[in-house]
């Protein structure tokens, strides 16, 4: 019998995303955009650091879309409740908005799931 390696080899890491956002209705929902923001989110957040610092400027530079196109991002996963703005920015002092990543662990508590509560219209 061959032997398995369970060992990834990819520089860097992987993000590991749950199939349960993946497979739900809200998720599928989602514009590409949006779904690519999320993934950008991911990327940044730690989990002993949960809340992400990360502003429309820098989205729209990372997924190579007009700020316009990255604040709809945002706002639609706000929308379906897969982030929560936790601190507004403050544009005079160079500060981010802070965003909690709904479907992920938050300071050593499970996610919150608001995204499963999330109707179509």
């Amino acid at each position: 019998m061959a032997k398995r390696s369970n060992s990834y080899k990819f520089p860097g890491g992987v993000i590991g995303f749950p199939r349960e956002v993946l497979r739900s209705e809200p998720y599928k929902t989602l514009k590409p955009v949006s779904r690519a923001l999320m993934f950008e989110l991911q990327d940044i957040w730690k989990p002993y650091e949960p809340e992400v610092h990360f502003s429309v400027r820098r989205a729209a530079k990372k997924l190579l879309v007009s700020d316009n196109t990255a604040n709809r991002a945002f706002k639609e996963l706000t929308e379906h409740g897969f982030i929560t703005c936790t601190e507004e920015c403050n544009w005079f002092n160079g500060k981010a908005r802070v965003w909690r990543l709904n479907w992920l662990s938050n300071n050593g508590k499970e996610p919150n799931y608001e995204w499963k509560n999330w109707q179509s219209k």
